[in-house]
């Protein structure tokens, strides 16, 4: 039937006086500030892959969606700027890299990391050493807090 006027006017009168509407509070969680990290990339530096290979990054946390396709860059030290196709993956399933403890969460998220996958459009080109991938300070987790820096990540590809 419902609770009565009188009864839920001073539960609704307890609650807003005891101010859990301020972030930290249980109805309004505290805000996350921590910025997004690199943990992991696919090449790591300085390792060499085929022209053909797809590339593959570990981010500490979910990303925005928007910020994903500006914040990743490919390039080569002349200037040269490799188009890539980027997707983010259902995460349903612990990353295919060795991150320890990371365990599939009930929601479908995975603790330890969340992947992002780049196939470059081209192959890349053969026996370059100066092939670089940008992580720009664009890109940002689902509360819009950057990456603290820019990572570069130089790698080369086989012959």
């Amino acid at each position: 039937m419902g609770v009565p006027v009188r009864r839920a006017l001073p539960l609704l009168a307890a609650l807003v006086a005891g101010g859990c509407l301020w972030p930290g509070g249980p109805v309004y969680p505290e805000r996350d500030v921590t910025p997004p990290r690199v943990l992991q990339t696919l090449p790591a530096a300085n390792e060499q892959i085929a022209v053909t290979s797809g590339l593959i990054a570990i981010i500490s946390e979910p990303l925005d969606p928007r910020s994903v396709v500006p914040g990743i860059t490919l390039y080569d030290q002349g200037g040269a700027q490799y188009p890539m196709d980027i997707s983010i993956p259902a995460r349903t399933a612990p990353p295919s890299v060795d991150l320890p403890d990371a365990v599939v969460l009930p929601d479908g998220g995975i603790s330890g990391g969340w992947t992002v996958l780049m196939q470059p459009r081209d192959p890349l080109p053969a026996g370059r050493a100066d092939l670089t991938l940008l992580f720009r300070t664009l890109l940002t987790d689902e509360e819009g807090n950057p990456l603290e820096r820019d990572i570069r990540v130089t790698f080369s590809t086989a012959p």
